[in-house]
């Protein structure tokens, strides 16, 4: 049963979220959650960089003269009509270098298994639980 009452910081732990529609509804923007990348993630970006360099499709560096850095953070395109679990309500998440995201969620897609951050403010509960 959904509660109008609760707020996006009122989310707790065992809750299923969707993603608000009002939050993307404007220019064409739509749902993405994020999560740290990997490690085998990154070496297997190594591997294809290395192997893209030996074949002179690309350089080892950018346009600055900077060398490639693997990705630190992966996005996930997500369903409006999906419902999610919580698994952390108040996140603070780490996705690659710096100080991190603050004001997040962590939940789990149902379907997939696949784990991942949202803000807070981008979903709303649908079952509590």
């Amino acid at each position: 049963m959904i509660n109008p009452t609760k707020r996006y910081n009122e989310i707790e732990v065992g809750d299923l979220v969707r993603v608000k529609a009002s939050e993307f509804d404007d220019w064409g923007k739509h749902a993405q959650g994020f999560r740290a990348t990997t490690e085998e993630e990154r070496e297997q970006w190594r591997q294809q960089l290395s192997s893209d360099i030996d074949a002179g499709l690309t350089e080892w560096h950018d346009s600055a003269g900077e060398p490639r850095l693997a990705p630190q953070s992966h996005w996930i395109d997500l369903n409006m009509g999906d419902t999610y679990l919580v698994l952390r309500a108040r996140a603070h998440a780490r996705v690659g270098w710096g100080n991190g995201i603050p004001k997040c969620v962590y939940l789990a897609c149902p379907k997939t298994g696949e784990q991942f951050y949202m803000h807070r403010e981008e979903v709303e509960v649908v079952s509590e639980r």
